[in-house]
């Protein structure tokens, strides 16, 4: 009996069916990465309207205070007042002292719901250690995939390691760029390159006294701490609380850190950057935009831009303006319109 010639693949055949599905591969993988790009902003997105909420309630439980980007409660502690945020003994030189996510992760008693309730000894005494603490670097160490409510769902594309060198990282894996000094206000920050990344808060709301910083003789009321109300500020739907960083939970309110000097050169892959001295500390970890939270709630992506003058210039007044990246009339600095309210 013959045998039938067209009975099996002949090299040829199989050769093409395997371009072919090469080519689908080709033609899939991208498409499945920018949809994890797309869900990671989406989440991103999610996270800050989350955040706008708590902001809300924290206003409405504290006469119209804007939530403060940095607090320091040291000297109303030495006064007998009643502090509930960083009391843990074990927090040493930085208790009473934090940020904006401390804050909110205390009043919403998100150790609880986010199943943070660990024991630690410190000072003498065991305490709960993330009960009056938003979780730092340190807790992706026994949860590496904890969703950290204060966070970005995307990784910080430029990093601080163990030294506390910033290091953005290029394609292959090897530092690209390093830049001295801690994440602020201060902690470890994200330790590692592949943490999630972080959410700075603009420091034109920082409630610190000129005693708290260091800078005494800088107002009539030296400890006064400084709280702004809602009524204060000018434009809410311009006026930009939250932003995507790498350096840390808070952001200055001036120009350094908003100077877009480190990726003149920078490749698409990622693999050069020009400026080693940079004082750039915005990320533009979704496919080249930041997130940006506003104080009436507002939550945008925005394109880089060059510098603080060129995404604070004249632009609409229009909450939400035409197309997915927008700078125009985007407020970080000068947002008040009255005189801050000052507390002892």
């Amino acid at each position: 009996m013959k045998r039938d010639a067209r009975s099996a693949f002949t090299i040829v055949e199989m050769l093409v069916v395997m371009g072919v599905i090469i080519l689908l591969l080709g033609l899939l993988l991208p498409a499945l990465r920018g949809a994890r790009s797309v869900g990671r902003l989406t989440a991103s997105q999610n996270t800050l309207r989350q955040v706008a909420t708590w902001m809300e309630l924290y206003s409405g439980a504290h006469a119209d205070r804007v939530l403060p980007s940095q607090f320091d409660y040291r000297n109303e502690a030495a006064q007998g007042a009643t502090i509930t945020v960083r009391t843990g003994p074990g927090l040493e030189a930085m208790r009473w002292r934090g940020t904006w996510a401390d804050i909110l992760w205390t009043e919403n008693g998100l150790a609880a719901q986010m199943g943070r309730n660990e024991w630690i000894e410190g000072g003498g005494e065991k305490y709960m250690q993330w009960q009056t603490d938003a979780p730092d670097a340190s807790v992706y160490e026994d949860t590496p995939h904890f969703e950290h409510p204060m966070r970005s769902h995307a990784s910080n594309t430029w990093n601080c390691d163990g030294g506390g060198i910033f290091t953005r990282w290029s394609s292959d894996g090897t530092p690209a760029l390093n830049l001295d000094g801690p994440p602020t206000p201060f902690g470890p920050g994200a330790a590692e390159k592949d943490l999630p990344g972080f959410f700075a808060a603009n420091d034109f709301f920082d409630a610190r006294s000129p005693d708290d910083q260091g800078e005494p003789g800088a107002s009539d009321c030296n400890d006064c701490d400084v709280f702004r109300t809602s009524a204060q500020v000018k434009a809410p739907s311009r006026s930009m609380y939250l932003v995507d960083s790498f350096a840390g939970e808070t952001i200055a309110d001036e120009a350094a850190p908003w100077l877009n000097d480190a990726r003149t050169s920078l490749t698409a892959e990622g693999d050069t950057v020009d400026a080693a001295d940079s004082t750039f500390e915005v990320d533009f970890r979704y496919r080249g935009g930041c997130l940006m939270l506003f104080l009436d709630g507002g939550v945008r992506t925005v394109a880089p831009w060059n510098d603080l003058q060129s995404i604070q210039g004249p632009g609409t007044d229009d909450p939400d303006p035409p197309g997915p990246l927008a700078t125009a009339g985007i407020r970080i600095t000068d947002l008040h319109r009255r005189r801050p309210r000052t507390s002892f």
